[in-house]
Order: C-alpha cells, then structure tokens, then sequence
C-alpha cells in the first residue's frame, strides 16, 4: 500500500510541475520581456502615418487585434512554459541585466527592419524561381 501512495505522491507532483503556468503570470513575462512590443511598435509607426482625425478610430481598431495577438501568445506560452519557468524568467527580465536586454534588443529590432525586409525580398525572388 505505501509503494502505491509514494507512486501516486510522485506521479502527481510530476504533473504537477508540467502543467500549464498561470496565464496571467505568463502575461506580465510578455510585457517585462519585450515580447509583445513589436506589434505595438508596428501599430505605433503605422499611427503616425495616419491623419491625426483618423487616428482614434485606427486605434480603436487595431486595439482588438493586438488583443488577439496578446491572447493567444499568452496561451501559446501557457502551454510550453512551467510556472517555475515563468516565475524565473519574469524574475530575470525584471532584474537591470534583464531590463537593459530588453531595451537593447528593441533598439536592434528597429535597426534590422529594414535588412529583414531586403532579406524577405531577395527570399521571395529565390523561392518564385523554382515555384515557376
């Protein structure tokens, strides 16, 4: 009987360590992390090309999609990361070392842009030459 009681003791704290993390934890790792910054960068320089009359109503709009984004990054993450994942990295991204990655890595994504989207050109003429 012990040996059935210490199996099922293990087995529950080993599914127990895999489960899904907390979404709203793994809500504030995306924002302290950066990684739901690129879509509103996007929408952000979008805006600003936009007539300042129109601007409320493009808000308006893009906020519904960039609440799907959010959403289903959150789940997407939920389901990979474990609690102690989230917990640790959130942790990290909140410490000067974690915080200045963030900043420096949003710097070098607005500075690849433009060689990602040379990259992406130069991609899809190579691909249509074998896909005519």
């Amino acid at each position: 009987m012990k040996k059935y009681l210490l199996f099922f003791a293990l087995m529950v704290t080993s599914y127990h360590a895999a489960a899904q993390a907390n979404k709203e934890d793994v809500r504030v790792l995306l924002e302290v992390s950066g990684i739901i910054n690129p879509y509103q960068n996007i929408v952000n320089q979008i805006e600003e090309q936009i007539s300042e009359d129109k601007r409320a109503v493009f808000k308006k709009d893009m906020q519904g999609l960039l609440t799907r984004v959010r959403n289903k990054q959150i789940d997407d993450y939920s389901k990979v990361l474990t609690q102690d994942e989230v917990v640790r990295l959130t942790e990290f991204f909140k410490s000067s070392l974690g915080a200045s990655f963030v900043k420096k890595k949003a710097q070098i994504d607005l500075n690849n842009m433009e060689q990602d989207e040379a990259i992406n050109l130069e991609l899809q003429g190579i691909i249509m030459k074998y896909m005519m």
